[in-house]
């Protein structure tokens, strides 16, 4: 197999305020994005009339969400490539990756404010191949999709976190406000027995926190020659399902991939901030049979 794209681009409109925080690593069979969890900027602030200068104003740098995506990639790719890859080997690095993140929390964040000192953490997805079998494994927002050579989508996982975000939306709970932020990290993050009015309302990160395992979903899936393989971080969702996106990407060598793949991705961007205009990382692979 090889690579035909592996970039990330920044979020369109604050991306030079503040430091990249995704991050992504592959060898010849084996991917996985990481988007580092938003950190607070000091000090404090309600953000519902701030510009995004003001916003963003004294925004950590280096960033500790940086920090645990790339550590979680390197744990990840080092232990998926010791051996074949499967279901519970996937499971069993995703469980690396979180351990050594908490070891970073104990040295660094011991004892969370779920403000400005809240854990350093990420999302992730990561795949690995062997046999013509692909194992993945997904949690929170980033995600993997699957194109068939022709250009028919076969396979894709969910955004764990969209439930949570539209029942914040739905109870009118507004993420700009300081209280509520800290809300959506220690009440609703990896916490599988928090419940409203009798429906469960959560979702994981891979902070160290034993729990973020409840919210990992892994699974395998059967390649046919010439499949698309794609992981990606939240801000590439809508455009990996965009009609023109497999034409984009699918080409005979990564130097057009590319040269196809951001002028499309930019202009999407540019036109539509909200949808397409976030920073973004994808890893995407031609399969080609053993």
């Amino acid at each position: 197999m090889f690579p035909l794209l592996a970039l990330t681009l920044p979020n369109i409109q604050i991306g030079h305020l503040q430091p990249p925080e995704d991050a992504y690593k592959y060898l010849s069979s084996d991917a996985v994005v990481a988007d580092g969890v938003t950190r607070e900027p000091l000090p404090i602030r309600d953000r519902r009339k701030l510009t995004f200068e003001q916003a963003t104003k004294g925004y950590p740098n280096p960033s500790g969400a940086r920090l645990a995506a790339d550590l979680f990639c390197e744990t990840f790719v080092r232990r998926i490539s010791r051996q074949p890859a499967s279901k519970e080997k996937i499971k069993t690095a995703f469980r690396a990756g979180n351990e050594a993140i908490h070891k970073l929390n104990l040295e660094r964040v011991p004892r969370p404010d779920y403000m400005v000192n809240d854990y350093f953490s990420c999302v992730a997805a990561g795949w690995s191949v062997s046999n013509s079998k692909l194992s993945w494994g997904v949690i929170g927002d980033c995600g993997l999709i699957i194109y068939s050579r022709t250009g028919q989508r076969r396979f894709e996982t969910r955004d764990q976190v969209l439930p949570v975000t539209r029942h914040l939306n739905r109870i009118g709970m507004d993420l700009a406000l300081p209280k509520n932020r800290k809300f959506f990290r220690q009440i609703l993050r990896n916490n599988p027995d928090y419940f409203f009015n009798g429906r469960h309302v959560s979702y994981g990160a891979l902070t160290g926190e034993r729990t973020a395992e409840h919210y990992l979903e892994c699974g395998e899936f059967d390649l046919s020659p010439g499949d698309l393989i794609v992981c990606f971080s939240d801000g590439f969702w809508q455009t990996v399902r965009h009609a023109e996106f497999f034409q984009r990407v699918y080409r005979d060598s990564a130097s057009e991939a590319e040269q196809s793949f951001i002028p499309f991705a930019l202009g999407l961007a540019r036109r539509d901030q909200a949808k397409y205009g976030r920073e973004g990382t994808l890893v995407a692979f031609k399969f080609t049979k053993e």
